[in-house]
């Protein structure tokens, strides 16, 4: 009896670690005002605009927020806060595992302004000193690779070695 208690009990941990494959994103950033002064309590919206589901988030008392268990997909930022513009982010793509940074800063003003980011520069991954990147299905399929080897592939992401 106890040998069997201990076994399910074995495969439902077991069940759960597997379930856990660490693909999500995340969505990071600090909140600032245009002089530099850290913004708490700011309310920082994430959409799946592939979905339209929703995550907010607000900035903590270091400015600091992290919106975290995204999917891969496209998602677009804005950042609101009484007395400034809504800062926007109309798309931007987030990959697997990606941890994705903004830097939001606001700017004094009504609440009915926005101010609109056109495109963002992705900037040196801090967060996390692993090297990783997506290869597409289409480039796998056109590369001259003797019998398909998965191990070559790592030659194709910078600052990977196998």
């Amino acid at each position: 009896m106890k040998w069997a208690l201990c076994s399910l009990l074995w495969f439902l941990a077991l069940t759960g670690a597997m379930a856990q494959t660490g693909i999500d994103g995340t969505i990071l950033g600090v909140v600032a005002d245009a002089n530099g002064g850290l913004i708490s309590g700011a309310t920082v919206t994430v959409t799946n605009l592939d979905t339209g589901i929703k995550k907010s988030e607000i900035s903590r008392s270091d400015g600091n927020f992290e919106i975290t268990a995204l999917p891969a997909g496209r998602y677009s930022i804005s950042v609101t806060f009484t007395g400034f513009k809504t800062w926007i982010v109309e798309r931007t793509d987030l990959t697997i595992a990606e941890r994705k940074r903004v830097s939001p800063v606001l700017e004094v003003g009504q609440v009915s302004e926005k101010v609109t980011v056109e495109a963002t520069a992705d900037l040196i991954q801090t967060e996390n000193a692993a090297a990783g990147g997506v290869v597409q299905a289409r480039t796998i399929q056109e590369l001259p690779l003797n019998g398909r080897d998965v191990v070559e592939l790592t030659a194709l992401v910078p600052g990977v070695r196998y």
